[in-house]
């Protein structure tokens, strides 16, 4: 009988908890509204890299993975009229840290992206800022923890993703 009892706690626990996903390009994708950009910077940025994320273990906690990173800056970046394969500037991103926390109600993730826009023509740095990004997930958006921290990763990788595109809808180039 206190076996069947364990076997229910255990199953009612993996329930809440559930398995990790890694951040969807989907959810950190932005797809707002269309920004006006300097006329040099239309069509004309490719990115050279993306670092720092980490794959998702399901055993563990979401995370925010490179390739789905760089999907998300890729499909935000076309839709914003921004984006060419073979672009005169190139844009790097480096995830320089993601704060979650191990557990709560409330899950606040924040991102610290570093972005650095290169004119390849002359070499010269364009852009180069760290962006730090806060979001926070609540009970309402999921209940099972595990999906409020993948909704949290996502949702402030794309509050990064939306500030940089309206910093360089102010560049002066």
């Amino acid at each position: 009988m206190r076996a069947y009892k364990l076997i229910i706690i255990f199953a009612l626990v993996g329930g809440l908890l559930g398995c990790a996903t890694g951040a969807k390009m989907e959810g950190m994708s932005f797809q707002g509204e269309l920004k006006n950009y300097p006329a040099t910077l239309r069509v004309n940025i490719a990115i050279s890299e993306v670092t720092g994320g980490e794959d998702t273990n399901p055993a563990w906690t979401s995370e925010i993975g490179n390739d789905q990173f760089l999907g998300a800056l890729i499909e935000s970046m076309m839709l914003q009229g921004l984006y060419s394969r073979d672009g005169r500037f190139k844009l790097s991103a480096n995830m320089i840290q993601v704060d979650q926390p191990m557990f709560g109600l409330d899950i606040t993730v924040t991102t610290h992206i570093c972005y650095t826009l290169v004119n390849s023509g002359n070499g010269s740095i364009v852009f180069d800022e760290t962006i730090i990004t806060p979001y926070t997930a609540t009970m309402k958006d999921a209940f099972a923890a595990v999906k409020r921290l993948r909704l949290a990763n996502e949702g402030s990788a794309k509050q990064s993703i939306e500030t940089f595109l309206d910093k360089l809808s102010r560049l002066n180039i």
